[in-house]
């Protein structure tokens, strides 16, 4: 098969080059090929935080670990930050992003750190979900992009539902389990 006839998409390696380095067709597909590969990272990452967001928030998991005292809501809040800020580097948030997840963190663990009432209050404000927004932006900007760069709508689409697998994955064992902890209750 000659150079016209591949698939403008699929990238040409070269198996006698050490590196074996992507070498594209011309500029517009290389260019295609990394927006593509950047709003799978991006929404990999949107899914996972979501899901960590809601079993920290939604389901409270953040508000009991900092339930024991001191310790608790530092290592809750440590804990969700870095997590948050490995994903926040890994799609390319930036700077602003980190800055905006760490005052969050700081100020959850605040909020949880005030006796009694900050318990309380720790189940109400919603860090990690805050976050998670982030990289909900984060991936309308690279779809964005995608469009820009001539991706097509069904790719655009098929990456968008893979990143859905995770947060649905994460609702039918939940409802399995309340069904579960209802029958025993009957």
């Amino acid at each position: 098969m000659n150079k016209k006839q591949q698939n403008p998409l699929t990238p040409e390696v070269d198996p006698k080059k050490p590196s074996a380095k992507v070498e594209y067709l011309d500029e517009k597909t290389k260019i295609k090929h990394e927006v593509i590969e950047e709003l799978k990272k991006v929404v990999g990452s949107e899914a996972r935080v979501k899901a960590f967001a809601k079993v920290m928030d939604k389901y409270g998991v953040d508000a009991i670990i900092g339930l024991f005292p001191e310790v608790g809501d530092a290592a809750s809040s440590a804990f969700s930050g870095l997590y948050l800020i490995f994903e926040a580097q890994h799609s390319d948030l930036g700077a602003t992003a980190y800055i905006k997840i760490i005052g969050l963190q700081v100020a959850d663990f605040f909020v949880g750190a005030v006796p009694v009432m900050g318990d309380v209050m720790d189940y109400f404000f919603k860090a990690n979900e805050w976050s998670a927004s982030m990289f909900e932006e984060k991936k309308k900007e690279v779809i964005a992009k995608a469009r820009k760069a001539r991706v097509e709508e069904s790719e655009i689409a098929k990456i968008e539902a893979d990143g859905k697998r995770l947060p649905q994955l994460l609702e039918k064992i939940t409802s399995v389990a309340a069904a579960t902890k209802f029958a025993k209750a009957a």
